[in-house]
C-alpha cells in the first residue's frame, strides 16, 4: 500500500506536508483500528477545487489542496471510510442489514433527501471520522464538537440516536471483529 497524491505543481509543498502528517497519522491504520476493515490497494488522493468539501470517485479521494494538511487528513479519512465500508462485502449486505434497509426504501432523510442507506452510512462515517480525528489529536469525540457537522450535513436526527451507541462501540471495540457487526446491531435495535 502506498499513497498516490495527484496535485498540480503549485501544491507540491502541501503534498509534502500531507505525506508528513500521514506518516504520523496513517489514515488506513487508524481506520483499520476503528472499523476492523483493511484497506485494499493504494490510497489515491487527487486535488479538486472543492473548497471545504471532499468526494470520492472510483475509490479515489478528491479534496482541495488549498486547505491545510490536517484538513486534507480529515477529508481523506471521511472519504476512505465510505470506500472502506463498501469494499469486499459492503456494510449494507452484512447479515440482515439489507433486509432492514429495504424496509425503509421510500425514506428520504432531512433537507438533502438522502435515502435511508446513505443517511445511515453518512452518519456512521462522520462518527468514524470523529474517532480518527481524536486519534490524530485534532478534535475530541464529544457530541457538542460534532453537532454542527451532523446538522450541516443533514443527519442530525440520526446522529442523536446513534451517537450514544457509537460511544459504547468505542468502549467495547474489541468485542467486534469489524464495524459491520456493530452497524447491524444498531439497525436491529432501532430500525427492525
Amino acid at each position: 500500500m502506498k499513497y498516490i497524491i495527484k496535485v498540480p505543481e503549485k501544491y507540491e509543498t502541501r503534498k509534502k506536508e500531507v505525506l508528513e502528517f500521514f506518516g504520523k497519522n496513517p489514515p488506513e491504520k487508524i481506520l483499520e483500528k476503528f472499523t476492523g476493515r483493511v484497506f485494499q490497494g493504494d490510497i489515491v488522493i487527487e486535488h479538486k477545487e472543492l473548497g471545504y468539501g471532499a468526494d470520492f470517485q472510483n475509490d479515489e479521494v478528491q479534496t482541495d489542496f488549498e486547505r491545510e494538511a490536517f484538513y486534507i487528513f480529515l477529508c481523506t479519512v471521511h472519504e476512505l471510510a465510505h470506500i472502506l465500508l463498501k469494499q469486499d462485502t459492503p456494510w449494507f449486505e452484512y447479515g440482515d442489514a439489507g433486509k432492514i434497509i429495504s424496509e425503509y426504501k421510500n425514506y428520504q432523510y432531512e433537507q438533502y433527501k438522502y435515502d435511508f442507506q446513505y443517511a445511515i452510512e453518512q452518519t456512521i462515517v462522520f462518527m468514524i471520522q470523529s474517532a480518527c480525528e481524536n486519534e490524530a489529536g485534532l478534535r475530541p469525540v464529544k457530541y457538542d464538537r460534532w453537532q454542527e457537522t451532523f446538522e450541516s450535513n443533514g443527519v442530525k436526527a440520526l446522529s442523536l440516536v446513534i451517537w450514544p451507541e457509537f460511544l459504547n462501540y468505542l468502549e467495547n471495540i474489541k468485542k467486534y471483529k469489524m464495524i459491520d457487526e456493530w452497524i447491524l446491531e444498531v439497525l436491529k435495535k432501532y430500525f427492525y
